[in-house]
């Protein structure tokens, strides 16, 4: 993996030069990346899959990545995300550590060390849209003694308020299907989301 200047139509020279192996990319900015790869021995599940994130920046020599977070051998794999609104703006970086096929833990990056996010095992993050992180639900989930969201909603928080605590924000339902419905799809624009 090389970075690619579409301006000058070019690889980057004093870019991110990553070796062919399975890895998992995301961009923070332009000068630093989070990446989970194959670190060395006792770094891929038993999967064969990353486990391990670490931070590069621009130039610096692989081995000096500094290591953000690391899931277990036992999971399917761990992978970095960067939470972005629709101007760039970043708001959040983490993993999503695949637990098994079909269940996923989402973690943040917090000043203090990884945060593990309060959401069910069935449970992505899609994204963020008019100031609402939006998160759809494959399991049923009572987060709390009144709130429940039936399997197939989407929910969302005030990404200010899930910001400042992510623990103890609370959820609100965006889409909740009927019987005969499921949510195939959604996009986000700058103000709509549909």
């Amino acid at each position: 993996m090389r970075g690619f200047d579409r301006n000058a139509k070019a690889f980057v020279t004093t870019g991110f030069d990553l070796p062919e192996g399975k890895q998992n990319v995301s961009w923070v900015d332009g000068d630093t990346i989070l990446i989970a790869r194959d670190w060395g021995q006792g770094t891929m599940t038993k999967a064969g899959y990353p486990f391990v994130v670490k931070e590069l920046k621009r130039a610096q020599p692989l081995v000096q990545a500094r290591e953000v977070f690391r899931g277990e051998p036992t999971d399917a794999s761990t992978v970095p995300f960067v939470l972005r609104d629709s101007e760039g703006k970043v708001h959040a970086t983490g993993a999503m550590r695949a637990i098994s096929r079909f269940e996923q833990e989402y973690v943040l990056f917090g000043p203090k060390g990884p945060i593990k996010l309060n959401l069910p095992k069935k449970a992505n993050i899609g994204g963020i849209a008019s100031g609402r992180l939006l998160v759809t639900l494959n399991e049923d989930w009572a987060p709390s003694g009144d709130s429940r969201f039936a399997a197939g909603s989407m929910i969302s928080y005030d990404l200010d308020e899930w910001k400042q605590d992510p623990l103890s924000a609370r959820p609100s339902l965006v889409f909740q299907p009927a019987a005969r419905q499921a949510l195939g799809g959604f996009a986000a624009t700058r103000s709509l989301l549909i």
